[in-house]
């Protein structure tokens, strides 16, 4: 990702921070964070295949911003983290990057190599090809976030999926589950809500998955990223519809 996309997801979360004081507190952590992982991406976009002990200088600057912008319960992890020795936090990223560590989306060990884990595999991933599954090509990580945007070439809007970890997007069928492959349209329910017109939850009713979809052709300052976490009332809206979450965000939300 170069330098002026996270400049643009930076300036583009602090003006959601303003049109939407709900997510205020989610928001500002982001931009906390996601300054972080741009200086992490500026650190190790000048070395030639990096390894993730790279990662390990940035694990005291992520713990300090934690403690200051963090939700109250993983400041207070961080804040019991920080004498935890290099190796266990080596170990930490060597397993969540491996998938070795287990389903425990949105657990305080999951924010905190997600944080680090991202800028890093944005670089070091090698291209996918493009594919009509749900996982990322490049990663194999499930996708945050459902992006429809206009093409010139194609009649109307096509829709791509953004990777939860790495930041990928690749080409997917509108009217498909990216959680089980469902393609029937009377199983895979839209919802939009007036408050945010160019974003809606995509859901399924076979697997009870959805995801958020964010609309260009409506916002095209949007960024999928940000806008994804900052829209809080459209989880709130499918969580009591019965639905769960395919991927979580930075902010565990």
């Amino acid at each position: 990702m170069k330098t002026e996309l996270w400049q643009r997801r930076l300036c583009r979360a602090e003006h959601l921070e303003a049109l939407w004081p709900c997510a205020a507190a989610p928001l500002r952590f982001f931009r906390a964070i996601t300054t972080l992982q741009r200086q992490v991406h500026q650190a190790l976009s000048g070395v030639v295949a990096p390894q993730l002990e790279a990662l390990l200088p940035f694990v005291a600057p992520l713990l300090s911003l934690v403690r200051r912008e963090g939700p109250g319960p993983l400041a207070e992890e961080a804040t019991r983290r920080q004498g935890w020795p290099e190796a266990a936090w080596a170990a930490l990223l060597a397993a969540r990057w491996t998938g070795a560590s287990g389903d425990d989306e949105g657990s305080p060990d999951w924010l905190f190599s997600q944080a680090l884990l991202q800028p890093y595999a944005m670089l070091i991933t090698a291209e996918g090809a493009a594919a009509a599954t749900g996982c990322c090509p490049r990663c194999g990580r499930p996708p945050l976030v459902s992006v429809l945007s206009e093409e010139r070439s194609s009649d109307g809007r096509v829709r791509t999926l953004l990777c939860s970890l790495c930041g990928a997007q690749w080409r997917f069928p509108r009217a498909v589950c990216p959680a089980c492959g469902q393609q029937q349209p009377g199983r895979l329910p839209r919802f939009c809500i007036e408050e945010v017109p160019w974003m809606g939850v995509e859901g399924c009713e076979d697997c009870g998955c959805y995801i958020k979809s964010v609309d260009l052709s409506r916002e095209p300052d949007a960024d999928p990223v940000a806008d994804e976490l900052g829209a809080l009332p459209l989880d709130v809206f499918a969580a009591e519809q019965g639905f769960h979450k395919l991927a979580l965000n930075l902010a565990g939300l």
